[in-house]
Order: C-alpha cells, then sequence, then structure tokens
C-alpha cells in the first residue's frame, strides 16, 4: 500500500470524504510514482554503473521465482483493497482483516511460533 494512511484518513474523516473513494484515488499516483523511481534508478545506473550493485546478474529465471514468493503479500493486499473497493467492509474492517490475514500468512510461512506470538501480545498490552 502507498502512505501516508494516517493523514489520508484523517482528511477523509474531517472532509466526511468516502476513505474507499481517497484509496483507490492513491493507486494511479503511486502507480505512477513507482514506474518514475524505477526509471530513474534504470537511467542513473546505466550511465554510472557503478552506483548500482556490484554483484553478479540475477538470471530471469530467478527474479521469476523470487516473485513468486511474494503471493502471499498480493493477496493480502487484494483483500484490503478490494474489499473496501467492493464495500464488502469498511476501512475499519479492513484493517482488522488485514491484520487477520497478516498473521495466517506469517502462521503459515513459519514465521510465528509461540515465543514471537507472546512478545507481540505483550508488546501490544505494553
Amino acid at each position: 500500500m502507498i502512505r501516508p494512511y494516517v493523514v489520508m484518513i484523517l482528511y477523509g474523516v474531517l472532509t466526511q470524504t468516502s476513505i474507499r473513494d481517497l484509496f483507490i484515488a492513491r493507486l494511479l499516483p503511486g502507480m505512477l510514482t513507482i514506474l518514475g523511481f524505477m526509471q530513474v534508478v534504470t537511467i542513473i545506473t546505466r550511465m554510472h554503473p557503478r552506483q548500482g550493485p556490484t554483484d553478479n546478474k540475477t538470471s530471469g529465471w530467478d527474479k521469476a521465482i523470487t516473485l513468486l514468493k511474494t503471493w502471499p503479500i498480493l493477496i493480502l493486499f487484494g483483500l484490503i483493497i478490494g474489499g473496501i473497493y467492493l464495500g464488502v467492509f469498511t476501512p475499519t474492517e479492513a484493517s482488522g482483516m488485514g491484520a487477520v490475514g497478516a498473521f495466517l500468512i506469517a502462521f503459515i510461512r513459519r514465521k510465528m511460533d509461540r515465543t514471537r506470538l507472546l512478545a507481540a501480545f505483550r508488546e501490544t498490552l505494553r
């Protein structure tokens, strides 16, 4: 997602503007910004190769495999934004769905064990 959310939500509440519409309105400018950054990095590293990474080139196959590992995050993003956009749930409910989704992703990837879960609970209570 494209930040800052808090300012956007405050703006939506103060001006009584739909938070859903504000999230959707940020997608195109955010994507254009990302493409612009990618272009700038490409141009700079082509003009001055030493400014870029010095390690070995990564094959297209390795890049594709790495990209496939991001599927849970893409699904979570689609769940949150898609749910808001389609009116399935409100932005507040979407944040809860996002938290549950992130927990499930961590659990499935075995990144969330009992120690980390208890540490998260302690941090939340603190």
